[in-house]
C-alpha cells in the first residue's frame, strides 16, 4: 500500500516544471521524486541553488543512487562466493561418502558371497530359516569388516542391510 502526497511548484521554476511534466508523461513522476528524496536523505547531497534544480543535477542524483545500489549488490559477492564454496564442499563430501558407501557395499557382497551361494554353510542357515544362528555368524564377520575398514559396528550393520536389503527384518544383528 502507498501513501499519497501532493505538492505544488511555483510558476517561476520553469526548468523544474518542465522536468516534472516530462516525468509525468512518462508515468515516472512519483517514482523519480521518491528516489530523489531518498537520495537526498541517504547521501545528504543537497546540491541545488535558489534558481532551481537543473536536469544535470537530477541526472547526477540518479547516477549516485544507481552507484549506491550497485555497491550494495557488489558487497554481497563475497557472501555469495562463500556460500558457493560451502555448497560445493558439501556436494563433494556427499559424493565421496556415496562412493565410499558403494565401495563398502561391494566389499560386503564379496565377503558374504557364500550367503547366496547354494550349498554353503551361510546359505543353508538362510534356507532353513535359522536366522538367529545366521545373525551371529554374520555379525562376527561384520566385526572384522568394521575394524578393517575403520567403521563402527552399527555402520557396518547398516551397510550390510544396504548390500542385502532382502535380509532386513529377517536377520537381527
Amino acid at each position: 500500500m502507498a501513501k499519497i502526497f501532493s505538492f505544488s511548484v511555483s510558476d517561476d521554476k520553469i526548468e523544474l516544471i518542465r522536468i516534472l511534466e516530462e516525468w509525468s508523461k512518462q508515468k515516472q513522476l512519483s517514482n523519480r521524486v521518491v528516489r530523489l528524496l531518498e537520495s537526498f536523505i541517504i547521501t545528504g547531497n543537497l546540491n541545488f541553488d535558489n534558481n532551481g534544480v537543473s536536469g544535470d543535477f537530477l541526472k547526477l542524483v540518479e547516477i549516485e543512487r544507481q552507484l549506491i545500489e550497485l555497491k550494495n549488490h557488489i558487497s554481497i559477492i563475497p557472501k555469495l562466493e562463500d556460500e558457493i564454496r560451502n555448497l560445493k564442499a558439501k556436494l563433494q563430501e556427499k559424493q565421496e561418502q556415496q562412493q565410499n558407501q558403494d565401495g563398502h557395499i561391494k566389499l560386503l557382497r564379496e565377503l558374504f558371497n557364500d550367503l547366496l551361494e547354494h550349498g554353503t554353510m551361510l546359505n543353508n542357515l538362510l534356507i532353513s530359516e535359522r536366522y538367529e544362528e545366521l545373525g551371529d555368524k554374520v555379525e562376527s564377520r561384520l566385526t572384522v569388516f568394521a575394524a578393517e575398514n575403520q567403521l563402527s559396528l552399527p555402520q557396518a550393520k547398516e551397510l550390510f542391510y544396504l548390500a542385502f536389503p532382502e535380509l532386513r527384518g529377517k536377520i537381527k544383528l
